[in-house]
C-alpha cells in the first residue's frame, strides 16, 4: 500500500497511510491480494523456476534466492528505490552492517590481538577470536579482552557502528549502493559474502571497506589496553622473581 499525501497544519505535503485502508476497506483488496500472491508464488515453486544454488550452500540462503524470481514477479512492478517507497533502514541494514562481526563490529580488534597484540593475555584471545569472529560471534573478545565493562574499549565499540551505519545510509542514499530486495542471509554467514548476497558487488566492497575501517578505529584503544597488559605481565613477572628464594 503506498502512503497517500495529504495536507499538513502549514499547507505542505505529508506522506501517510490513510487509516481507513487498514480496516474493513482495504480488507477484501488485502484478502484477494495475497491469495492471488501466494497462488502465483507457488506456481514457481512447483514448476521450479527459481535460481539454484549449489549443494553446501545454507538452507537459509537457498531458500532467499529461490524467492527471487517469484517476488520480482509479484511486486508492483516498480523499481526498487527510494522515490517508490523504498526503504534503507531494514534488517539487512543492521545485520550486514552494525553487528557484522559481532555487536560493536569488533573484527578490527581481533585482527590487532591475534597478530600484533605482545600482551600473553590478548595474544591468547588472538588465538581464539579470528575464526568465530568470521561466523558474526565474538562472545570469546568481548568476555575475554574484556570488552565488557571496559570503558576505555566501551569507546570504539558503541562508535563503530554508529560511523558503519553513517556510511552504509549515505551509500544507499546517494545510489552508490542499492536498496536491500528481499534476500535474508543466516546471522551466521561470514562478512562479504554476505553483503554479496544481499546488494551485490557494490555491498559487498563497501562491507569490506567497513571492516578494514573497524582496525584503525580500535587501534588506538586496543594498543593503549595490550601497553597496560604487557606492563602487568612484566611487573607480575620481575615479583615473582624477587619473591622467589636464592
Amino acid at each position: 500500500m503506498q502512503p497517500s499525501s495529504v495536507a499538513g497544519a502549514d499547507g505542505t505535503s505529508v506522506g501517510v497511510i490513510l487509516k481507513g485502508w487498514t480496516g474493513g476497506k482495504g480488507m477484501i483488496a488485502a484478502i484477494i491480494s495475497g491469495l492471488i500472491a501466494g497462488w502465483i508464488y507457488s506456481i514457481f515453486l512447483r514448476k521450479n523456476i527459481t535460481i539454484k544454488m549449489p549443494a553446501g550452500v545454507p538452507e537459509g540462503v537457498v531458500n532467499a534466492f529461490s524467492a527471487l524470481i517469484p517476488g520480482a514477479v509479484i511486486n508492483s512492478g516498480m523499481a526498487l528505490t527510494v522515490a517508490n517507497g523504498g526503504y534503507i533502514v531494514t534488517k539487512q541494514f543492521l545485520d550486514q552492517f552494525m553487528t557484522v562481526t559481532g555487536s560493536g563490529v569488533t573484527i578490527g580488534l581481533v585482527l590487532f590481538v591475534a597478530f600484533w597484540a605482545k600482551s600473553k593475555q590478548l595474544k591468547q584471545i588472538g588465538k581464539l577470536g579470528p575464526v568465530p569472529s568470521f561466523f558474526n560471534v565474538n562472545e570469546p573478545v568481548l568476555f575475554g579482552t574484556p570488552i565488557v565493562l571496559n570503558p576505555l574499549l566501551a569507546v570504539p565499540f558503541l562508535l563503530m557502528p554508529m560511523i558503519s551505519g553513517v556510511i552504509q545510509y549515505f551509500a544507499i542514499y546517494t545510489g552508490l549502493c542499492p536498496l536491500y530486495g528481499g534476500v535474508i542471509v543466516p546471522w551466521t554467514c561470514p562478512p562479504v559474502i554476505s553483503g554479496f548476497f544481499v546488494g551485490g558487488w557494490r555491498t559487498a566492497l563497501l562491507q569490506t571497506l567497513i571492516l578494514v575501517l573497524s582496525f584503525f578505529v580500535y587501534l588506538p584503544f586496543i594498543r593503549m589496553v595490550d601497553r597496560n597488559y604487557d606492563k602487568q605481565e612484566k611487573e607480575a613477572a620481575a615479583a615473582e622473581q624477587v619473591s622467589e628464594p636464592a
